[in-house]
Order: structure tokens, then sequence, then C-alpha cells
């Protein structure tokens, strides 16, 4: 009905005007406010949008959604959720849902710059899923979240690693506490909490030199659950390697066996990690510890000139003095999913068939290792192009031979 030929209005003792809708009192200084809000409301129902609920904000709805998947998620993926919505509502919280735009939703992005490709993703099917449940219950009608234009941008990839030669070597050469569980990811492929329910008795069979990979732990907080592996493709059989059997076969049990308690956890895994990496620096810098580099007896005997300097300069800036200690001690920075991308690139460096690298990765295509997994260097690059060279050589010799004949 136009605007001119709408009833009037009664005005309320405090000044107000008044109209009823659908039960709803619908308030205003003016006529025309209440008419305004009363269009509005009548749009949005047409839309299928509730008028009780125009003006929740991302804020309300996400602190609704969020305990929705609390029965269906492991502790850990509860909280990253809860991290990624944190981030959104600290920008656009205050927004009613169903006013929220693309522009909006480009802005939250911008706030994972300088983040993994793998967690912008898990944010952006996060943020659909809501605005996509935020439909359903009648709150808004538009999902911003998949508008190209609020596309995120690209996030950091490959921050792990191949492991150098002489990294190789030192795992090799150190008796360190964690060594076949080291050496299991290392020259097998497994994932860490593949490794920590590996049984040597269950798992190898050196006849068919095969490992059977059927089940991993997976943290819930710091609890360790056993769970099958982390995709279908996880439950594989790989080959156990020669210079992998000839380490195992004189153990038997759990490669990570714990004292105390039947699972692994995630405070004694980081506890174990910690002291494999002391154990493979002391066995480089040829000293027990860290905090022992230059301060054993025989050094400062052999070195009584550069002791004194460090005591000199520790009366007068004892931060200079530990640096000018510790100039010459060699770090170890090997994280242990760099053993699992040291097997993907040692199988394509010596020319694996990317169908058998799947497998024994225990991944369903390829996308992973071509993308993430395989670290190629300039040592391949020239023995692929040796190779090709030589082939070319051998078959122009062919080819001539046969026109001679």
């Amino acid at each position: 009905m136009p605007r001119g030929r709408r009833p009037h209005l009664k005005q309320r003792k405090d000044g107000r005007y008044c109209k009823v809708h659908k039960g709803q009192q619908i308030m205003g200084w003016s006529e025309d406010e209440v008419y305004d809000k009363f269009d509005e409301i009548v749009s949005l129902e047409n839309e299928g949008i509730r008028s009780s609920l125009r003006h929740t904000t991302v804020f309300d709805y996400a602190s609704q959604y969020l305990p929705i998947h609390k029965a269906s998620v492991s502790k850990n993926t509860y909280a990253s959720y809860a991290g990624y919505l944190n981030r959104m509502t600290a920008i656009i919280g205050d927004k009613p849902i169903r006013d929220v735009t693309p522009s909006d939703i480009k802005m939250v992005y911008n706030d994972y710059i300088g983040q993994s490709e793998s967690s912008i993703k898990k944010a952006k099917m996060l943020y659909i899923d809501l605005w996509d449940c935020a439909i359903e219950d009648g709150y808004t009608k538009y999902n911003p979240c998949r508008s190209k234009s609020a596309a995120p941008h690209k996030g950091t990839t490959g921050t792990h690693r191949a492991l150098t030669e002489e990294e190789d070597v030192m795992i090799l050469s150190c008796p360190a506490d964690l060594r076949l569980a080291v050496l299991l990811m290392r020259y097998a492929g497994l994932r860490r909490g593949e490794v920590f329910s590996f049984n040597i008795d269950k798992c190898v069979d050196f006849e068919r030199k095969i490992i059977t990979v059927s089940e991993a732990v997976r943290f819930e907080g710091n609890k360790g659950v056993k769970v099958d592996p982390k995709t279908d493709a996880g439950k594989r059989e790989v080959p156990l390697l020669d210079i992998l059997a000839d380490e195992l076969k004189d153990h038997h049990g759990l490669i990570c066996p714990l004292k105390k308690v039947s699972t692994m956890t995630s405070s004694a895994w980081r506890s174990m990690w910690d002291h494999y990496i002391m154990q493979l620096e002391a066995s480089l810098n040829d000293c027990p510890q860290r905090r022992w580099y230059h301060m054993t007896k025989d050094w400062k005997e052999a070195h009584p000139d550069l002791w004194q300097r460090y005591l000199d300069m520790k009366e007068k800036d004892p931060a200079k003095a530990e640096e000018f200690r510790m100039q010459g001690w060699k770090s170890v920075t090997i994280r242990p999913h760099d053993l699992r991308h040291s097997y993907c690139t040692m199988l394509r460096d010596n020319g694996v068939d990317i169908k058998l690298a799947i497998k024994w990765m225990g991944h369903a295509d390829e996308k992973m290792i071509l993308r993430i997994y395989d670290h190629p260097d300039a040592a391949r690059e020239q023995r692929t192009l040796k190779a090709l060279n030589e082939s070319l050589h051998i078959n122009l010799h062919m080819h001539l031979h046969m026109i001679s004949v």
C-alpha cells in the first residue's frame, strides 16, 4: 500500500507510534519510521527470513553454531573450529549475519596472511558451512562465502623438507633412543601416529619383506587414541627395505614403548622428540649437552685464551658472551614429518613409478605427492638429463645402424 494511503497510527503516551504485525509490536518515533521497519520485515518474510532473526549478528549465530559440532568431532578439531570462528568474529562479529558481504569475508581472510594453505582451506570450508546452516535456519538468504570475489588468497606450502645426505648419515650413525621410530618414518614413510601404534611382531613380515599399516594413534587433547589410518588409502602394505630390515630384525614389540602408560600422549612425544634432537646434537658436536659446550675442563685447559675472553665478556655483556661461547655449535632442525617427506623424495629420486609411490605413501591420488611431498633438487635434474642424453645417443646409433644395414 502506498505510504500516503496507509492508515494513521495512534501515538502512545511516550511519544512513539506503534503497529502490530503478527503479534509483534513495531515501534518508532514517527509513522514513517514505523512503516519503514514494517516494510523491511515484510520484505524479509517474503525472502523466507524470520523477522525476529533479522538483527542476529555473526557473533550470535557463531555462538549457536559451534556447540552443534562438539559431539561429532575430536577435541582438537573442535578447538580449531573455535579458533577459526574467533578470527572471524573479531573482525565482523557485530555485523548482522544477513548483511555480510563478500568484501567482509575477504577482509576476514586478510587476517590469514602468512598462514598455511591447509589452514586457510579449513577456515573457508567452515565459513561456507556456517552460512549454509544460517540459510537453512532462516537467518539469511545469501552465502557470501561462496562468491568468487570472496575467495581467499593462496597460503604457504612446502614448509617441510627432505633431509640432506649429511642428515641421513647422522640419523643412521647415532644410537639414539628414538632410532627405530625415526628410521621407520624415514625408510617406510610412516606418519607419526602410525609409528605410535607400530608393533614389530604384528606389522613386519620379514619373509615377504612387507610392512603392514592398519592403525594409528590420534591425539585428542593430550591423550592418544587408537584409530584407523588418516585415509582409506592409509591401510596399506609398504616394502620392507633392506636398510630397515637390518635394524628391526633383532627387536620386538612396540617401536615407541612407554613405561607408565599403554598409549602415547602428546606431551610424552614432544619430550621424546626434544630428547632425540638433543642426542643428535650431542653426537654432532661431540658434547654431552648444549650447556656444556666450551665449558668442560678439557676445553678450558686446551683453549685458555678463548676461555679468558669469554669470562671478560661475561662481566660486561652476558648475552654477547653467551653468543661468543656458542659459536661453532651445530644445531639440528629436523622435524618428524620431514622424515616422511624424505621417504617420498627418495622414491621419486630413484625413479619409482608414481602409482607405486601413491600406494606406499597411503595417498588417494598423486596431488599430495606432486604438490607437497616431492622435493626435486639439482642432482635429480642432472641425473635425469644424463639418462635422457644416454637414451637418445643409444637410439640414434641403433637407428643409423638399421639404415646402414
